[in-house]
């Protein structure tokens, strides 16, 4: 079963997220989550699942822009700044932002070992 969008709006904290930006994460997946990784589909739909549910929380957290994540934001009088990991999307620092990635960085240990997970 390929996993869609409402699979996504159905885990916890995504209910509220775009159709839009959760499609855009699917389609992104389809490169970084390898069939070839897990021996069925079962497991490759929920590490699918941890991945975008990982990018997703990324960017409704600190917000996107063309360029990527937003380091800062001003209006008017009132600024806000957050942390972000610069790290290669699927590198271990990135997905150990949120508990998403958390998960998919761990069943891929468990079913591979020690493996360099961006490409």
């Amino acid at each position: 079963m390929a996993v869609t969008a409402a699979d996504i709006q159905a885990m916890p904290g995504l209910s509220g997220a775009d159709v839009d930006d959760v499609n855009f994460w699917l389609y992104a997946a389809v490169d970084f989550v390898s069939t070839s990784y897990f021996s069925t589909t079962d497991l490759h739909d929920r590490a699918t699942k941890y991945w975008v549910a990982h990018g997703l929380t990324l960017q409704m957290a600190v917000g996107m822009d063309a360029s990527g994540p937003i380091k800062s934001k001003k209006v008017g009088d009132v600024s806000v700044s957050h942390a972000v990991v610069d790290a290669d999307i699927g590198s271990t620092p990135w997905l150990n932002q949120t508990q998403w990635g958390q998960l998919y960085n761990q069943m891929v240990r468990r079913l591979l070992g020690d493996v360099v997970l961006s490409i």
